[in-house]
């Protein structure tokens, strides 16, 4: 593989990236106010185990790329 293949996989995986985290951020833009304002039962929006979320979010959609 020389440096030009890798170099545009390695920019449609960037896009892909940026394009997940941007669906990522409208749907917390809309579902967070939704919750604060009727929630069951009132919770923090980013709990302790965010971070785990957050990779579950990305290595998930970034594997169905792959298939």
């Amino acid at each position: 593989m020389d440096t030009l293949q890798l170099q545009r996989h390695l920019s449609t995986f960037a896009i892909d990236v940026l394009r997940l985290a941007i669906w990522l951020l409208l749907l917390m833009v809309v579902f967070v106010p939704l919750e604060r304002l009727f929630a069951v039962h009132s919770r923090k929006a980013f709990r302790k185990s965010f971070p785990v979320d957050l990779a579950y979010y990305f290595l998930n959609s970034l594997l169905l790329l792959l298939c």
